[in-house]
């Protein structure tokens, strides 16, 4: 979660339609009754395993 959309006063939000003009929506916490988060997108913090090597190839010139 990202944090640093939060201030005290209310929430940034970006709407998740790409093909609108808007690119972020203020909501002031005095007209919020309650917030559900629905989903959160970000990258992965894991690496992906280095692919095995395949035995199958033929060298051509031999190291």
């Amino acid at each position: 979660n990202d944090l640093s959309q939060t201030t005290a006063d209310g929430f940034l939000i970006n709407p998740p339609d790409l093909r609108s003009n808007t690119q972020r929506i203020f909501v002031p916490r005095s007209a919020l009754d309650s917030l559900t988060v629905l989903a959160v997108i970000g990258g992965t913090n894991r690496r992906r395993k280095a692919a095995a090597e395949d035995v199958r190839q033929v060298q051509l010139f031999g190291e």
